[in-house]
């Protein structure tokens, strides 16, 4: 969306802020968390290092790599799985239901 050519005056976005033209003020943090039920868990092992991940059905959203902070270095890692949905819901939900990990923003 060009917040310009749209007239618009004030926006609020997630991420990080590609465009060094924009002003912008951060609102607030939010981090990112690995989740799962205890169903899942107890089926297939929780995973304990960013390597596990890749023996795990994740459910993934909008991207299908996963950010990570590691030894105050960022990571990607692209994980996959057999449910992809838009909606962090939806995601949220099936990981409750014991469909895979999902991760989330820590407002779910």
């Amino acid at each position: 969306l060009d917040l310009i050519d749209q007239g618009i005056d004030l926006a609020i976005r997630l991420g990080q802020l590609e465009d060094s033209s924009f002003i912008a003020r951060k609102l607030s943090d939010r981090r990112l968390y690995v989740c799962a039920s205890e169903d899942y868990l107890a089926q297939y092992g929780t995973p304990y290092a960013l390597s596990e991940l890749t023996h795990h059905s994740c459910l993934i959203g909008t991207h299908d790599h996963w950010r990570f902070k590691e030894h105050q270095q960022s990571r990607s890692i692209k994980v996959s799985g057999r449910i992809r949905c838009s909606s962090g819901m939806v995601l949220l939900d099936a990981a409750l239901k014991g469909m895979g990990l999902a991760q989330l923003p820590d407002y779910y």
